[in-house]
């Protein structure tokens, strides 16, 4: 009985053995040398730069924001203008020299957005990015608020600082996450500022300003890029040479601590993680993956190729699935945990494959979609204020063409969607892009750049 009792013991072990993840890690030498030498660049740290982002956040992050709230969420934006008009007013009477304390701030140069230390994965400061997304809204929100009430002169002061403020955060070197705030804040931003031109009011002279704030930036279309490498960059060297150093941040990046997902979610973060894993292996389809983000990042919408990430989707179609009820309790869930775990530890670099492709070529379309949008409403807010000052110019009519505006602009811009020339119909007054799916719809605005058909403004009076 009792060498049965071993020999079932060893058989279990044998087995517990065999469902273990074959891991084999590198080092972090041998994984730079496969890795891009441009994803492994970094740039020296600009002290004055993040001394001058601390600054800001300590400045931002001291507001009240429940105080800012009060007006500038989309709740109290429903309530009577004027009930909202009085609280945006007390608010910057309460804090007299808080716009030209960030204006200085923003004026002495560059600010590095640096990840938080021991953060999670891509170094979300989550805290003040909150705090200056709120800080956006409330500018925002005071500036047309400001402009409703003919106070122009405070209504531009206000503007050129979100203007100014929300670039910062689409700043070079941030991680991408802080890019799509910032996009996310130049929409809300460019429809405050295109109903305050609607309603008219500001003079040439206000128009000047904010168009030379909103000036072409030689970086509008390396923002993106820089924003991927430094997500890429972090991932790689903190993953790839050995994903179990960092076992629980792993599992929360790649399930967003959702149960159920490829590693088991925040449900089962206990249990090993199951799969087989080649550092070298993975770090070269890593260095394949960079290098279509990057060539992708840099052109327009419609060029970009897809035949990497076709490919990944198809070997992740190889890859096991885990089944719904392995989450779950009882004899069954803990065969179907089982069968999963024995498929994962006999394919090849499945754990690899997962951490290669699950943060990279997820966020592809959906990065490119967003920084072609927020480019597209930039140069449509450029120009409708072109066209202002145009109208001021020639009793009040439109130009024929967009070489009217040129004048004004000094060229005309570029579809980020499809690589052409922006679309003007001076019948139909709007100016636009084409949008995420590539076709002409007359100038068919939502207020969901991310949905909408065409990603434009209207130019009427």
């Amino acid at each position: 009985m009792g060498r049965v009792i071993v020999l079932v013991a060893l058989l279990g072990v044998a087995g517990w053995r065999l469902m273990q993840p074959k891991i084999k890690t590198a080092s972090m030498a041998e994984v730079r040398a496969v890795l891009p030498k441009e994803l492994l660049e970094t740039l020296p740290p600009d002290v004055a730069a993040e001394e001058r982002y601390k600054k800001l956040i300590a400045l931002v992050s001291s507001l009240d924001e429940e105080e800012l709230g009060t007006f500038a969420s989309t709740k109290t934006i429903k309530q009577p203008a004027a009930t909202i008009y009085a609280r945006a007013r007390a608010f910057w009477v309460t804090h007299p020299s808080l716009c030209n304390d960030i204006m200085s701030i923003l004026a002495a140069g560059p600010i590095q957005w640096k990840p938080a230390p021991n953060s999670t994965l891509f170094g979300n400061d989550w805290i003040p990015l909150s705090k200056c997304k709120t800080f956006v809204k409330s500018v925002t929100t005071s500036a047309r608020l400001y402009g409703d009430d003919k106070q122009f002169n405070a209504s531009i002061k206000l503007y050129v600082m979100a203007i100014t403020l929300s670039d910062r955060m689409i700043a070079d070197g941030c991680p991408l996450i802080n890019c799509f705030e910032g996009v996310a804040m130049e929409a809300v931003l460019v429809r405050s500022l295109d109903e305050a031109l609607l309603g008219g009011g500001f003079s040439g002279g206000n128009c000047r300003q904010l168009l030379a704030t909103m000036g072409p930036s030689p970086l509008a279309d390396n923002y993106l890029a820089v924003s991927l490498r430094t997500d890429f960059q972090e991932y790689a060297l903190k993953f790839i040479p050995d994903p179990t150093k960092n076992l629980k941040e792993l599992i929360w990046s790649m399930t967003d601590g959702s149960p159920g997902g490829e590693f088991g979610g925040e449900e089962n973060k206990d249990e090993p993680i199951s799969g087989t894993y080649d550092a070298i292996e993975t770090a070269k389809l890593y260095a394949k993956i960079y290098s279509a983000s990057m060539s992708n990042a840099r052109q327009p919408f419609s060029r970009v190729d897809k035949t990497i990430f076709d490919d990944l989707d198809k070997d992740a179609k190889t890859l096991p699935v885990k089944a719904e009820s392995a989450s779950k309790q009882g004899f069954g869930s803990t065969w179907d945990r089982w069968k999963y775990r024995f498929a994962m530890d006999n394919g090849q670099n499945t754990l690899g494959r997962i951490i290669a492709g699950g943060n990279s070529a997820g966020n592809e379309s959906q990065s490119a979609g967003a920084s072609c949008g927020w480019r597209a409403l930039r140069d449509a807010t450029r120009i409708a204020l072109a066209a202002r000052l145009y109208r001021a110019d020639h009793a009040g009519k439109l130009p024929p063409t967009s070489d009217g505006f040129l004048s004004y602009l000094g060229a005309w811009p570029q579809d980020p969607f499809n690589g052409k020339t922006m679309i003007y119909n001076p019948t139909k007054e709007v100016v636009y892009a084409v949008g995420k799916n590539l076709v002409d719809d007359g100038g068919t605005f939502d207020v969901n750049v991310s949905k909408s058909p065409d990603v434009g403004l209207s130019v009427k009076r």
